[in-house]
This record gives C-alpha cells, structure tokens and sequence, in this order.
C-alpha cells in the first residue's frame, strides 16, 4: 500500500507531462489534431440537391439520393449528377457494387438500378417502408413499420412476411444468410423494450 501511495504523485506528474506536450503539439501543429479524427471539411454539394441517405460501394463510388429524386454520384474525388429513376423521397440507398443500387422511394416502393438503368416495384401490405439493406445485386432486404419483410433475388421482390408484432425501425445485412432488424419496441412488464431479430438465409 505504502508503495502505491509513493506511486501516485509520479503517475500525476507523467499525466501532466503527457497532456502538456499534447497540446503544445496542437498548438503548434492545429492541422494534426484535425488529421487525427480522419474527417474531411464539409464538401458543397448542388444547393437544390437534398439529401435523403448515401451509400458507398468503394473509394471511388458512392450514391446520394435526394428528396427531389434526384442522384449523385461520388467518383473518389468529386460529385456529379447521375442517373435516377425520378421518384421522390429518394431514401435509404444501399449499393453493394459501384453497378447495383437499390433505394426507397415514396412510402412503398423500393427501385434498383443496374449500370444506370432503374426498376421500379411496390411493396405492398405493410404501409411505410423504413430500410434497406443489399448484399450483393441478388440479394436485399426491406423492412416496414409494421413488422413485414421482403427479400429480393435479383430480378424480384418477395412477397410480404410478417415477422414482428412491432415497427422494424432498420435492418443490416452482412451476407445473404445473416441479417440483423431492430424494431420500435413494445412495452411488457411496465417498461418499453426495443428488439432485434435475425434471418438466416431462409426465416427469421
């Protein structure tokens, strides 16, 4: 004990020492503090262009979508108008590949867009369309806010499954047999508890 005691005023002044020559560093050197977080300065993009959600299939590709419907398109340095299918509500996209996205539109329907050509569908049953979420350009999921999930194979959209009692709030997926939704909630036992559920290639 006695050693320890010893011990700590030595600790507190490494501490000082330490966080002083970190901020003279700062001072002297305001660019690597702003290096450190590894955020770029805000980047201006189209003034009529509202951002609904983006998605980076690389480096060099990422797709924003806007609440006009229209898209943009990052190349690795800047951005630039591309391709859109002209709904509104252009939300939530998901690009796994620089020539495969998909994103929501409206209140129910989800387009995909293969090497600049768009698709529309609706998916019905289940009201507002809340997430998204693709693998590859033959595997999505989309979650709705009453606890419906569809799948799409790369040409179709699933029927509706309903596989929670709640709102599905979101939905990630990591490969074509493991994805993870998160749902609004329900309140049990006198208290709110928000949920996940998993599906695993074939149910959830």
């Amino acid at each position: 004990v006695k050693v320890l005691r010893h011990f700590r005023p030595f600790c507190r002044q490494r501490y000082a020492f330490t966080w002083a020559l970190g901020l003279l560093i700062v001072l002297l050197n305001p660019g690597a503090a702003r290096a450190s977080n590894s955020w770029s300065g805000p980047t201006s993009l189209d003034p009529t262009f509202a951002p609904l959600g983006v998605s980076c299939a690389s480096a060099s590709f990422c797709l924003s979508t806007s609440r006009g419907g229209e898209a943009q398109a990052f190349t690795g340095s800047t951005w630039q108008s591309a391709s859109s299918p002209g709904k509104e509500w252009l939300r939530d996209p998901s690009c796994p590949t620089s020539s495969f996205c998909a994103a929501l539109a409206g209140s129910d329907e989800v387009v995909t867009d293969t090497s600049g050509t768009w698709s529309a569908a609706t998916l019905s049953g289940g009201g507002y369309v809340m997430a998204l979420s693709c693998t590859s350009t033959s595997f999505c999921v989309a979650v709705d806010e009453e606890g419906g999930a569809f799948t799409y194979n790369g040409s179709s959209w699933s029927a509706r499954t309903v596989i929670d009692t709640a709102e599905l709030t979101g939905v990630s997926c990591a490969s074509a047999s493991f994805c993870m939704a998160t749902d609004f909630g329900v309140f049990n036992g006198g208290e709110w508890i928000s949920r996940t559920l998993t599906y695993n290639g074939t149910s959830w």
